[in-house]
């Protein structure tokens, strides 16, 4: 998959702020991690997820919403629903899936700059 341009994650952020902004938590506590590396064990700790298992919901949700605002559909991530976290990030994917390591791409992080959501 081709990793979205800044200018796409702004501006499908900027859209669909309003409909991700419970979960968007995620997202910046994800961006303060060193590297913005972590595994959804350690998101789940940080914003107060009961468990690996509902970062992993929620966050999905979060990044389907923001394909669905650069119009993308599961078939250009990969095919599969679980691809949609893809968009947003690296995904090392070992059999304990509690230890999913999440790396944000150099493009989110960019947006999120650019959007004034983390600090440059």
């Amino acid at each position: 998959m081709n990793v979205p341009s800044k200018e796409q994650y702004v501006a499908a952020f900027s859209r669909c702020e309003r409909s991700i902004k419970g979960r968007l938590k995620i997202l910046l506590a994800h961006h303060a991690f060193p590297d913005h590396t972590a595994t959804a064990t350690q998101l789940a700790e940080v914003v107060g997820y009961p468990n690996h298992s509902a970062v992993n919901l929620n966050y999905g949700l979060l990044a389907r919403r923001v394909c669905e605002e650069m119009g993308l559909r599961a078939e250009d991530i990969g095919g599969q629903p679980t691809d949609w976290l893809a968009t947003l990030t690296d995904l090392d994917r070992p059999e304990d899936h509690a230890h999913v390591t999440l790396t944000l791409h150099d493009n989110v992080v960019a947006a999120l700059k650019e959007l004034g959501w983390v600090e440059s």
